[in-house]
């Protein structure tokens, strides 16, 4: 134990922490099939990049831009653009657990940095965590939460020295901008950061110094919006259409969840009760307790259950509680048990030899707790015995058997990712099965494909085609099967069936 402890000590274990993170949360998901969200983010970024088709206008989805600026990019590097947007979002997981590393490190203590870095790095692959999933919105949203926290750790520092806060509460805002601008539910990690600033302001009384720190705050927000926001409006988007798309969207019928408050508080409640939560909690309760005995520590406490408490409504804000949701709530806790880990090191072991023994045996001990088993069996499996993608077989071909100017829509089930394969464009907005609830998606969508007659049409066996019988009456009118093959369908336009005006 003591050459362990000696080893986390050393300069270099960050830089080997965090490349062990990549490569373990490369082996979970580099060989992952391409899913139904990567394929809608992809067409959109695709077709923004490469055909001019402008998001919110062109292709609907109800995200805010960032993540069409991150495939958008993708599209660019050779190949269909999948593998290249998983490597940009293992680069940007790699800079979030180089980010802990930092701000624990230097604010408190070698062994929290580490420490919260390996919570953070094993957690962030967790199966309960969706962890194979790595390009999601949430990986974007947990590295502009932590840029912010690390900022205003720097803030901080520089108020103690100069009582100058102003820059780095500027470049915060304008992070917890970015975060927004990946997912619209990280407005609960801008609202913590805002009641910190308020919390600690208000506990030194130094009251012109919170209000130019508020004001600094709310100043890079605005500046983040407006950088995230210019592509859009330069592209051609109105900021209607952005309002529309990327916001009011949310609370539109078919996309708004119709579950009860106490229904989704119920739901949130069992995922605390569930083994991976409740390892976080020895954490929590250590931090209550210094909190309790000493006065010091209070305002620190309270400040990380207020980020716990609006995370948490953050992660239960859709209601629908995917795996890759609660990632939101990682930078809150991570840093969390960094921190109390270091602390409880510091104040229960007095000599440098004797933490470092312990620094060792509690990492030793996150380690074999944290561990995400099931999804590195998982991902090596997929490495060693992937089958063939049937997506992938079906885009590939819908392209040897259509030429460029065909159009291919999407009308059932989550087989999104199959569109990019295709290198085809859609007939419009609706191109994908979960925006026909919304109020006006039957107008749009016929008359788009009355426009732009599509020459396939493809659907998965669990489909929403029985659900819209208005959709099932126009494919049984212009459309004959073409192909079956795992589960998708691929149906073919009928000769000298076109829809009128075509």
């Amino acid at each position: 134990m003591k050459l362990l402890g000696s080893m986390l000590m050393s300069r270099w274990m960050p830089a080997v922490l965090v490349l062990t993170f990549v490569a373990l949360l490369a082996v979970i998901s580099i060989a992952l099939p391409a899913n139904n969200d990567e394929g809608v983010w992809l067409y959109i970024g695709k077709m923004w990049a490469q055909e001019g088709l402008l998001p919110y206008v062109d292709a609907l989805e109800n995200k805010t831009p960032g993540i069409y600026y991150v495939y958008a990019l993708a599209s660019l590097f050779p190949g269909t653009g999948y593998f290249a947007g998983r490597v940009i979002a293992l680069t940007v997981s790699a800079a979030s657990a180089l980010l802990v590393v930092r701000g624990l490190s230097r604010y408190h203590s070698r062994s929290a940095g580490v420490l919260g870095a390996m919570c953070f790095s094993l957690a962030f692959c967790w199966q309960y965590m969706q962890g194979a999933l790595v390009n999601v919105t949430e990986t974007y949203l947990v590295f502009f939460v932590f840029l912010s926290w690390y900022c205003l750790l720097r803030a901080w520092e520089r108020y103690r020295q100069t009582g100058s806060v102003v820059p780095w509460l500027i470049c915060a805002g304008m992070a917890m901008a970015a975060a927004v601008n990946f997912k619209q539910v990280a407005l609960t990690s801008w609202a913590a950061m805002g009641a910190a600033l308020l919390l600690y302001g208000a506990a030194r009384k130094d009251w012109l110094a919170l209000f130019f720190a508020l004001f600094a705050y709310g100043a890079g927000t605005f500046l983040g919006f407006a950088v995230f926001t210019l592509p859009l409006l330069l592209s051609g988007v109105s900021l209607e259409a952005y309002w529309e798309g990327a916001w009011l969207i949310l609370v539109q019928p078919g996309t708004a969840t119709d579950a009860s408050l106490t229904h989704r508080l119920y739901l949130a409640l069992v995922k605390w009760t569930l083994p991976e939560m409740r390892l976080f909690l020895p954490f929590i309760l250590y931090l209550l307790y210094l909190s309790v005995r000493e006065r010091e520590t209070r305002l620190l406490a309270v400040i990380f259950l207020i980020w716990l408490a609006f995370d948490f409504v953050g992660v239960n804000g859709s209601g629908r509680y995917f795996g890759h949701h609660f990632k939101q709530i990682l930078p809150s806790l991570c840093i969390l048990a960094g921190f109390a880990s270091g602390e409880f090191i510091r104040r229960q072991f007095a000599d440098e030899a004797a933490r470092r023994h312990a620094f060792a045996v509690v990492f030793v001990l996150m380690a074999a707790l944290f561990f995400p088993a099931n999804a590195l069996l998982n991902g090596i499996g997929h490495l060693a015995f992937g089958e063939t993608d049937p997506a992938l077989e079906t885009g590939l071909w819908v392209r040897e058997h259509s030429s460029e100017g065909d159009y291919v829509q999407l009308a059932g089930g989550p087989i999104a990712q199959v569109l990019p394969y295709t290198g085809r464009r859609a007939p419009g907005r609706y191109f994908h099965h979960s925006l026909f609830p919304l109020p006006d998606a039957r107008d749009g969508f016929l008359r788009d494909v009355e426009i732009h007659p599509p020459r396939y049409v493809l659907f998965q066996d669990e489909s929403d085609l029985e659900t819209y019988p208005w959709l099932q009456e126009w494919v049984r009118q212009h459309y004959r099967p073409a192909r079956e093959k795992a589960g998708i369908r691929v149906y073919e336009r009928s000769a000298g069936t076109a829809p009128p005006g075509s």
